[in-house]
């Protein structure tokens, strides 16, 4: 009898050697359909460990016989390559309908999970651990801004119930909440002050840098990684009763119905301060072609950066210049009003960032 699951099996543990062994004593024969590392990231969330590692460990297990990949694939397209005759799988899937219309002499048997462990369950241990070993650098409206020890920086974005999307592609700026201005924005009064001097709602928008951040991970002066961490409040309230509209904004924000992270690698001193502390003309002239080309990746993206300026722009010690805080960008795959749309355009097509750069720094390259 040969018999047949798919699973992950990341962050391999006793549950997961228990469940083969349960089926390896059941069949003659158990070929173990891995899941490869982009069906991963598709249903649930990016393996820590990699395809060829998780393959590795199974074919060291006594109880597996044979790993085939499985990226997606049916139950029936995999009998119809392996010939399996028993199909195990886990009883938290039992319901799903992908098990019906199996060819007759194939056996579907349900077997139980290991009570208290859990993969996800270590996956949140790890976050938990990671978080409090780390040092607070600031607080912001999203929580604590946190210092790893590797000089990586980690920032909460926190997206509230009204702003969540659970497939974030576009940035809406509609005034969702009806103060006047696009969202969503950073609250930039404090918590028990309703009526702040500053304007009630503006500034710097995490979520926007967050929505961008894919776009830019090619790019080697892009200091910022969108981290496969996300953590969602299935039980934050929907405060679409409140009737003031602040009130509604820092109420979600409080609460935020999704957590995602950003993880930035330490970009190194502002360039404004890095120029008049130590620079020659040569490395003057490189950081400056390094301007150059940033802005010329930007375009090709169809990216405004916004804010382009000596605090935005680092160097770090090999003299690779970094462009941060993409928090007032404009991106022709946002959502945008029709006053920023042509503001954009008008942007791109005439002097982009670098007759805005020139402006700001001062003569600072």
């Amino acid at each position: 009898m040969h018999g047949y699951t798919t699973g992950t099996f990341d962050l391999l543990h006793d549950g997961h050697f228990q469940i083969l062994r349960l089926m390896r004593q059941q069949c003659a024969r158990l070929t173990v359909g891995l899941t490869t590392d982009d069906l991963g990231a598709r249903q649930k969330r990016p393996p820590v460990l990699s395809f060829a590692h998780r393959q590795a460990v199974l074919r060291h297990c006594r109880h597996v016989d044979a790993v085939v990949a499985h990226s997606g694939e049916t139950k029936q397209e995999a009998h119809r390559r392996l010939g399996f005759d028993l199909l195990f799988i886990g009883d938290d899937y039992a319901a799903s309908p992908e098990y019906a219309g199996l060819p007759d002499g194939v056996t579907v048997r349900i077997l139980p999970r290991t009570p208290g462990v859990c993969t996800s369950e270590l996956w949140r241990g790890l976050q938990r651990r990671c978080l409090d070993e780390m040092a607070p650098l600031a607080l912001s409206l999203s929580g604590p801004v946190l210092r790893a020890g590797d000089g990586t920086v980690i920032k909460a974005v926190h997206v509230g119930a009204t702003e969540h999307d659970p497939h974030p592609t576009l940035s809406s700026t509609d005034d969702r909440y009806g103060v006047g201005l696009p969202e969503p924005r950073n609250w930039r009064g404090t918590e028990d002050d309703l009526k702040p001097r500053h304007p009630c709602v503006t500034g710097i928008s995490s979520y926007r840098e967050l929505l961008v951040a894919p776009l830019l991970q090619p790019y080697r002066w892009y200091p910022v990684r969108a981290a496969p961490l996300k953590y969602e409040n299935a039980d934050a309230p929907r405060r679409e009763d409140e009737p003031d509209p602040v009130r509604r904004l820092l109420a979600e924000r409080r609460q935020p119905r999704a957590v995602h992270w950003l993880l930035q690698r330490h970009a190194g001193t502002p360039l404004d301060r890095w120029a008049a502390a130590a620079a020659t003309a040569e490395q003057r002239a490189d950081a400056r072609a390094q301007v150059r080309r940033i802005i010329d990746d930007l375009k090709s993206q169809g990216v405004v950066h916004g804010d382009v300026h000596g605090q935005n722009l680092c160097v770090d010690a090999e003299g690779r210049v970094s462009l941060l805080d993409f928090g007032w960008c404009l991106w022709r795959g946002f959502r945008l009003s029709e006053a920023e749309r042509q503001l954009l355009e008008r942007r791109l097509e005439d002097d982009f960032d670098w007759t805005h750069f020139e402006r700001c720094a001062g003569g600072a390259v």
